[in-house]
């Protein structure tokens, strides 16, 4: 069970809630396998990312869209192979 602001859910219902609110977003969900996890590996080896960077820069990579961050170093370290977007004043972590 899950509790959202104090009511008990069902796994089941949270995931539909969760969904729901991302439909309503209009954010696309693209699923991971392990394919993308081992190009994303690779990525992460070949560019000495850690893999919480690789984790955003490949699909980035595969999608040939920017990589929106507010990250300096990761715009650096991933220059040349992805395109980067730095977000300036954005509150930089």
């Amino acid at each position: 069970m899950w509790k959202l602001n104090g009511e008990n859910l069902t796994i089941p219902t949270h995931k539909a809630r969760l969904r729901s609110r991302i439909d309503d977003l209009g954010v696309t969900v693209h699923p991971i396998g392990a394919d993308h996890l081992e190009r994303t590996a690779g990525l992460a080896v070949r560019l000495t990312l850690r893999m919480y960077d690789a984790v955003f820069a490949q699909p980035a990579l595969e999608q040939g869209i920017p990589l929106l961050t507010t990250d300096a170093k990761l715009c650096h370290a991933v220059e040349g192979v992805v395109k980067t977007e730095l977000l300036r004043g954005m509150g930089e972590v």
